[in-house]
């Protein structure tokens, strides 16, 4: 015989905050009336209502006397009950009040045989949640502000360098090239922070068009065409798709992607982009011979404003894998990463095919018209 394997209900789902309250209504209403039947016993026996030799007291007066004797006694009872019985409450109430003053540090317990197991389980997943923003908000305006500095401070210095009358005509050229050069620095990362904006903001795609996507691959490695021939880089691109999604968002992913692998493949390398049809989407594959990832790199690439060349003798600003990621998310994709230091890197994406999706969709439902129709 097959046991059930169904979940334990734990006491503090079931003994909910809505039951412990209409339990205690339950309690302090049998409790007035056990007291107003006391109280009436009471009087009783006392005389007030009189029998056939005394006069009958007032019935209003009873009825009064008899509710606030009462009133007074379950108020009492009600008060001990909410004491005793709601701190947890109390200590929700506070902790809201601190997060709501930013201090993000506060926990509340979750032991399972506590009527508020639930309420402080979500308590405490939103309050790590706003803490992880908060962090995330914290190393942003950090890392921007040294991104942003660092260009800064160059064009300031080489600047004031050009106004030394002394100076070569040589010297002055090489001046102004690290200007322009940390002029378009500056520029790139003001695009790619307004892209990440962007981005964050967005849930739908819109502009959805079927496109060939090997012709938009070979039209982003084009781009770096001046890179890959100074430094000799042999590019080659196999496979052919139709891929149905917003092209201009797409081609940001791919330019982020490729750049990526030409930037870090050295003189007389290689990069491979691949495009192949696979069973519910297209695998993209961009792979280069360049420097390598070890595993903590690997791990972190996906980061904003990490780079993992830590001496930063290759330029950039850690965000482009970060849009690659993020676009990602809203086409519902995936990309996976291969690498070992000194061994190059390959870059798997995976775009779900939403016209293939589209036409099983129409497939099923005219297999059931037809079925319906039989």
């Amino acid at each position: 015989m097959k046991k059930n394997k169904g979940k334990r209900r734990l006491p503090g789902q079931f003994y909910t905050i809505t039951f412990k309250i209409i339990s205690y209504v339950l309690i302090l209403m049998v409790a007035m009336i056990v007291i107003a039947l006391s109280v009436m016993t009471i009087l009783y026996y006392c005389g007030v209502f009189g029998d056939s030799g005394h006069e009958t007291a007032n019935p209003i007066v009873i009825i009064l006397i008899v509710i606030l004797v009462s009133a007074v006694l379950v108020g009492v009872l009600a008060v001990g009950l909410y004491s005793y019985s709601f701190k947890g409450l109390n200590q929700f109430q506070a902790a809201m009040n601190k997060v709501a003053k930013g201090d993000f540090s506060v926990t509340l317990p979750t032991e399972e045989d506590n009527y508020m197991y639930a309420l402080n389980s979500s308590f405490n997943a939103m309050v790590a949640s706003l803490k992880s923003i908060e962090t995330l908000k914290t190393d942003f305006i950090s890392n921007f502000s040294h991104e942003f500095k660092t260009p800064i401070s160059s064009i300031c210095g080489f600047a004031k360098l050009l106004k030394n009358p002394r100076i070569s005509d040589e010297e002055k050229q090489e001046y102004i090239d690290i200007i322009i050069s940390e002029s378009d620095r500056l520029t790139l990362l003001s695009k790619n922070t307004l892209s990440l904006s962007k981005l964050d903001n967005q849930e739908t795609i819109y502009e959805k068009k079927n496109y060939s996507l090997d012709e938009q691959l070979r039209k982003c490695a084009l781009m770096f065409q001046t890179q890959v021939d100074r430094k000799n880089i042999e590019l080659s691109l196999f496979g052919e798709a139709d891929y149905c999604g917003n092209e201009e968002l797409m081609q940001q992913l791919w330019i982020n992607l490729v750049g990526n692998a030409v930037k870090f493949t050295p003189e007389n390398g290689s990069v491979d982009i691949s495009v192949e049809k696979r069973e519910g989407g297209i695998a993209v594959s961009v792979r280069d011979t360049g420097i390598g990832m070890d595993e903590e790199t690997k791990s972190r690439i996906f980061e904003r404003f990490y780079q993992g060349d830590s001496s930063r003798s290759v330029s950039g600003n850690g965000l482009g894998l970060a849009i690659v990621k993020r676009i990602l998310q809203i086409v519902g994709g995936n990309i996976t990463v291969e690498s070992e230091p000194s061994k190059g890197s390959t870059f798997t994406v995976f775009l779900p095919d939403e016209a293939a999706e589209i036409k099983d969709t129409e497939k099923k439902k005219t297999r059931k018209s037809v079925s319906a129709h039989r």
